[in-house]
């Protein structure tokens, strides 16, 4: 996925990678994109050791756990966890002047 900044895996598992990329497997141990992972420690769907797993895939993973079950979490401190992240990430600065 050439200009892929991040990802964000919400109740992440461990399914084969895309064959499309194995070449950066390939070099690298681990994945290189920044990843936020979010779960829940009581989702009975996904168990959080199965996107626990996919973590270790990436070089700098993060994570955001909840205390709910197989569902994305909107309240504020969720919420704003994907903001920070998606801003450490992206470029929001203007030129000024």
């Amino acid at each position: 996925f050439d200009g892929l900044g991040f990802v964000i895996m919400a109740a992440g598992y461990d399914a084969p990678i895309p064959t499309n990329m194995m070449d950066e497997i390939r070099l690298s141990s681990k994945l290189r994109t920044p990843s936020l992972h979010v779960y829940g420690l009581t989702d009975k769907l996904i168990p959080p050791d199965r996107s626990e797993v996919v973590m270790q895939q990436y070089e700098s993973a993060q994570k955001h756990e909840h205390e709910g079950g197989h569902h994305v979490p909107m309240r504020a401190a969720s919420v704003e966890a994907y903001l920070s992240f998606i801003d450490d990430h992206t470029f929001t600065g203007a030129v000024n002047g």
